[in-house]
Parts: C-alpha cells; structure tokens; sequence
C-alpha cells in the first residue's frame, strides 16, 4: 500500500514561481472548499490563501499555468488540472481535512518557502521539497515559526496511485 506522500524530483522555474507569487498575492483572498469533520466548507480563514486559477480552464495564459502545463507534459499525465499557491502565516493551523472531492482527486504540492512545517496524515508527519499527495486522505498542518507556501497542482479525476504512475513511470 502506497504512503500518502511520495516525494520526487524536478526542476520547476522557481523566478517565475516567486514572481507569480507576488502578482497573486496582492489580489483579494478567494473562497475555498474543505471537508472538515465530514462536511464541506466555503470559507476565507486568517493565515491563510489560496491563489491561484480556481476552475479548471481559468487563467490559462498565466505564468503560473504554463508552469504547470510544462510538468504535466513532461510526465504525460492527461487530466484537467488547476494550478495555485497556498500560503500559511506563522502559527496557522490547518485542520485535519480531505481536500475538495468534487475539485481534485490528487496533487503535487511544491514547498517555495524555506523551513516549512510537514504535512501530517493519521499515519505520521512528512517533511517534502516536492510530492504528489494523498488529499483523499485526512491530513493537517500545524505552522509554527515560519510561513509555508507551497505551489500546487490539482488533478481532477487522477486517481493518487494513477498520479504516482506517472511520475514514478518517467524517471
């Protein structure tokens, strides 16, 4: 049975990471769904934004979306998928959730920040630089001293076992 978190490698353009970053961040915070406690939530929540396409199809010409469009070409990965940062202050604790279901099946998650706090699934806490994640599965993050912002790339109907396939079938 696979971990939730399968870490790998590959080279992202991290200028035009952090410069998407900025333009993204001085937009207004969007909504965003999560299944706390077994019910789905809409809501902004202090110390915390996602930015970024929220649909799939949204904003194709951004940076941000070519970033992504470039790794799903290179490991030949045919789904649509959404492309965004998530960004955690310090001291923000993300509750033990699932991820939207009716949004995504699978991600990657790319740590930009430097010392970011793990990811913790029911099975244990996972320090990673880049991994495609289990967001089926219940996880949290507990920040502490430093912002976490990670770029992440979300799968519609790509199953995480179907995901890690596709990485692990190109290297």
């Amino acid at each position: 049975m696979l971990k939730p978190v399968t870490e790998f490698k590959y080279n992202f353009n991290n200028e035009i990471l952090w410069q998407e970053y900025t333009r993204l961040k001085e937009q207004p915070d969007p909504k965003y769904n999560f299944y706390v406690d077994g019910e789905e939530k809409s809501f902004t929540m202090p110390g915390f934004r996602v930015l970024g396409s929220q649909t799939y199809g949204e904003d194709t010409d951004s940076a941000l979306i070519k970033q992504a469009g470039e790794f799903v070409k290179y490991f030949g990965i045919n789904d649509e998928y959404i492309a965004l940062f998530l960004w955690m202050d310090k001291g923000f604790h993300l509750p033990w959730h699932v991820d939207d279901v009716n949004g995504c099946q699978s991600n990657i998650n790319y740590v930009i920040s430097d010392n970011p706090e793990p990811v913790e699934f029911r099975d244990g806490k996972y320090n990673y630089e880049l991994a495609a994640l289990d967001v089926m599965q219940e996880h949290q993050v507990c920040n502490s001293e430093h912002e976490r912002i990670i770029m992440r790339i979300s799968f519609k109907t790509l199953k995480y076992g179907e995901l890690v396939d596709c990485i692990s079938n190109r290297h």
